[in-house]
């Protein structure tokens, strides 16, 4: 069983998080790093690893 199913696109530079697929942050013009989640893109005790 896997845990990590929901996806969260995250932002190493300036920590902006999506769950939508983009590809580019629209903050800062980063691209977004794919991970994989247990809780979505939750902020606080959320696992996420990258996938």
């Amino acid at each position: 069983m896997n845990l990590f199913k929901k996806k969260c696109y995250v932002c190493s530079k300036c920590g902006y998080k999506s769950v939508q697929a983009i590809k580019t942050c629209p903050t800062c013009g980063t691209s977004l790093e794919e991970y994989c989640c247990k809780c979505g893109c939750a902020k606080g005790n959320c696992t996420c690893k990258k996938c």
